[in-house]
């Protein structure tokens, strides 16, 4: 049985509204974090894997650091012992999106303590804004992005089928409400379907 665990499924208090949450569509955070785990389960229905929700605060909602330990604690505690780990890799541009930093940091120290641990492209982040569709996913350095997390690396192109494209686009495209707010080019590559066509690993070796 294949689980997502979604480490930042924690419900905001009553009455909390954001920026990000209002270019979504919806100023009660209380309510958009119910709508997007719903999303969350209905795009997973492609996959046939199970939901897991763990109940951390999106950044959004949060002031201060986040207790990685604690991250990686509550991930151990609802992952199978002999399952394989897979965390985004959080590589994107100048600015890292702190949450995938977090579950990344939280995947390292798994790693150190011997888990079997695969990190991945988190699209459409890890899509450089210069890059053409020539150069993805072949112009993404291990050794570079590597030498960032301390990690050593081994890169691995996985090619989709044409049946895995078409699913992984309209898998997304459950996501509806994170859509809006995205930068117009980040919208723009999430509609160019030679970006379903690969998914990228890095593989501690």
């Amino acid at each position: 049985q294949t689980s997502v665990i979604t480490v930042f499924a924690g419900i905001p208090p009553a009455g909390t509204s954001t920026t990000w949450d209002s270019h979504c569509g919806q100023p009660d955070s209380e309510l958009m974090m119910h709508d997007r785990i719903q999303e969350n389960e209905v795009a997973l229905g492609y996959t046939n894997a199970e939901p897991l929700n763990l109940p951390y605060l999106d950044g959004q909602y949060i002031h201060g650091e986040r207790d990685v330990d604690a991250i990686a604690q509550s991930i151990l505690e609802v992952a199978s012992p002999d399952s394989v780990i897979y965390a985004p890799i959080a590589i994107a541009g100048i600015r890292k999106h702190p949450d995938h930093l977090a579950v990344q940091q939280a995947a390292q120290q798994m790693l150190e303590e011997g888990r079997e641990v695969v990190f991945y492209a988190d699209l459409p982040y890890a899509i450089p804004l210069v890059v053409g569709e020539r150069n993805w996913p072949a112009r993404k350095s291990a050794v570079k992005i590597a030498r960032s997390i301390g990690t050593k690396l081994e890169a691995e192109i996985v090619e989709l089928n044409v049946e895995q494209q078409a699913e992984k686009e309209e898998a997304l495209s459950d996501y509806t409400s994170q859509f809006n707010p995205l930068r117009a080019i980040r919208r723009g590559l999430l509609r160019k379907k030679h970006f379903y066509r690969y998914e990228m690993l890095f593989k501690p070796v």
